[in-house]
């Protein structure tokens, strides 16, 4: 071998800084990506149990779209279902006017959330699910109804 003869171990070229700097992005990316599968088929049937903050914010929000009456709960659950379907559940749900007397008291309330809104940001109830409330329908002599809830005193 003579000295102008090209060295074959030095004719290996090594992967320039961008291509590892770009295969080293698609790793970690792909990584991401197994992990947020794994993470919420994991989560499939589990129920989450909302911050209070997120009850507090829904609670304002809702009373602010309602006037003047008042929407009280005392949890807040998210629930993911097959086919990824994500719900919203209220636990003792109670609905009153401004001035304390009581409409409706449910054991508790699911909404099951339309997903294409939801991926814009926007949360829309596609089915809303009522649990545990007592309804009596009166009619009087003029033969207008009346629904009330509960004991029978708060008609809506």
């Amino acid at each position: 071998m003579t000295e102008n003869e090209p060295d074959k171990k030095r004719e290996r070229k090594r992967p320039s800084r961008a291509s590892y700097i770009s295969q080293a992005t698609a790793s970690f990316l792909f990584g991401i990506l197994v992990m947020t599968l794994v993470i919420g088929y994991a989560l499939i049937g589990q129920t989450i149990r909302a911050p209070d903050w997120v009850r507090e914010q829904v609670e304002q929000r809702a009373e602010a779209a309602m006037g003047d009456m008042r929407l009280g709960f005392l949890d807040i659950e998210f629930v993911m279902r097959k086919g990824w379907r994500p719900r919203v559940r209220l636990r003792e749900m109670d609905l009153s006017r401004a001035d304390g007397q009581n409409i409706v008291h449910l054991s508790h309330a699911e909404a099951s959330l339309a997903m294409r809104p939801l991926l814009r940001g926007e949360i829309k109830p596609k089915t809303i699910y009522l649990f545990g409330a007592y309804a009596t329908l009166r009619r009087d002599e003029d033969g207008n109804l009346q629904l009330l809830f509960g004991d029978g005193n708060a008609p809506i």
